[in-house]
């Protein structure tokens, strides 16, 4: 029941953040399907192998830190479990979220506790957040974007006459690097523990003391992520690099550093669990933080859609692996999953 009931707030939220775009910024969408129709495929088509260099990328951090972890697994049966988390991601997201996926699929396959699994998967998350959260950061200090109550109107609601978008991502790494502190500095972490549990969240305070637990190796050899920081860094910039290939393909033409920031932002504002794959938050932020550096909402939302139509794309073959091997490891029911890890 409790499913059913965020599902249906999911949707009318989405809803809701899609007619409110279109309306309020007047959206002509015949137009921005003109856009669509008109762009260049081959940029189109370039801007999805990137893509998928990247998720391959990721799939090799994702090993570096499953190796150092003590657990091996090979790579084409890790890009398998990749493209499959992709796909539950996409398709399945109020079911069984990708990462649990992922979890359960290296749990099966090594015959280790979940809570490695919930590790790896925690480490390659973390890592690219903060290489995206960099990008946003150098982005809007090299190309300073404002936002005023006009082009956003929860500025306003907060007494704000004007914000620069470069706090944002500020904010967010703050409050990401306070998390990791608090996992890692003995005292903190004690001390959050016994919050949550007289919070009455103690089951929540056993899943931190599991992952701390797992996290173990990698506080005593911090170097070890040295390298996926690195992969993180380089796929964060090809999904930048895709989202200005869509641009150009759009007739759209600002430069790299633009969509440093503006991505960046995009990106983290879509992982906020509000609506239905972030569809509306994507679309608000392309149209109106591109409107500010003299782009129409017509051809910003064109953007929107076209990139997530590419992510769309690049995680069918997640289905197709899913297919492949769902006699030979079964995916049971997202409770069955969730108990298990």
């Amino acid at each position: 029941m409790k499913r059913t009931l965020l599902l249906v707030a999911k949707v009318l939220i989405t809803t809701f953040l899609i007619l409110y775009l279109v309306l309020s910024k007047d959206i002509d969408l015949k137009r921005s399907w003109q856009y669509v129709q008109q762009s260049d495929w081959l940029l189109l088509a370039l801007a999805f192998v990137l893509l998928m260099s990247g998720q391959f990328l990721c799939t090799i951090r994702w090993r570096l830190i499953l190796l150092h972890l003590g657990i091996r697994i090979g790579l084409s049966r890790l890009v398998q479990f990749y493209l499959i988390g992709m796909f539950f991601s996409l398709f399945f997201p109020t079911v069984i979220g990708g990462d649990v996926v992922k979890v359960y699929y290296v749990r099966r396959d090594s015959g280790k506790s979940a809570a490695y699994g919930l590790a790896s998967v925690y480490l390659e998350r973390a890592t690219g957040f903060f290489a995206l959260l960099t990008y946003g950061i150098i982005g809007a200090w090299l190309q300073p974007i404002t936002l005023t109550p006009n082009d956003f109107r929860p500025i306003g609601w907060l007494g704000l006459d004007r914000m620069d978008i470069i706090w944002i991502p500020i904010g967010f790494m703050a409050c990401f690097l306070l998390a990791n502190v608090i996992i890692c500095i003995q005292f903190f972490y004690g001390f959050a523990i016994r919050l949550l549990e007289r919070l009455g969240l103690g089951r929540l305070a056993e899943r931190i003391i599991t992952l701390r637990d797992a996290l173990g190796a990698f506080r005593d050899r911090p170097r070890s992520l040295a390298v996926p920081v690195l992969l993180s860094f380089i796929n964060i910039g090809l999904v930048v690099f895709m989202n200005w290939l869509v641009a150009r393909a759009l007739g759209i033409r600002l430069s790299m550093i633009v969509f440093c920031a503006v991505v960046s932002l995009m990106t983290v504002l879509v992982m906020l669990p509000i609506s239905i794959n972030g569809i509306g938050l994507r679309e608000n932020s392309f149209v109106v933080l591109l409107a500010l550096v003299g782009v129409n909402p017509e051809q910003s939302f064109a953007l929107s859609w076209i990139s997530f139509l590419i992510i769309v794309l690049s995680a069918l073959p997640g289905g197709i692996c899913y297919s492949l091997l769902k006699r030979e490891i079964p995916v049971p029911s997202g409770e069955d999953i969730l108990n298990k890890t």
